[in-house]
């Protein structure tokens, strides 16, 4: 957009190829996202949300957790939370995510 940048590292890539159509796979391995508290994380079919902030009242987080797991290849919907049935897939994503926290200083 020709904007100047106020820094030269940027932790993102270009999504406008695959929003066009001209690319089917998308530039990204990892996709992280934080808003206020609530942040997440996907990779291939998993996302994993800590702190999730249910709006809609629909989620199934237990008191006390923190984490919700989805897989979006057997629940599209994203209601079924598979934290406690996948720890490892749960425990390498917040790794992950963590890791990024840090390389953007947040």
């Amino acid at each position: 957009c020709g904007a100047e940048l106020v820094e030269e590292d940027i932790d993102g890539r270009s999504l406008a190829p695959l929003l066009r159509g001209e690319s089917k796979k998308s530039p990204h391995d990892v996709l992280h996202w934080t808003i206020g508290k609530s942040w997440a994380v996907r990779q291939g079919p998993w996302k994993l949300l800590g702190n999730p902030n249910d709006t809609s009242n629909k989620l199934r987080v237990p008191t006390g957790e923190s984490r919700f797991l989805s897989n979006l290849e057997t629940d599209v919907t994203e209601m079924k939370n598979f934290a406690a049935a996948h720890p490892d897939v749960a425990e390498r994503l917040e790794k992950l995510h963590k890791k990024w926290r840090k390389t953007v200083g947040r």
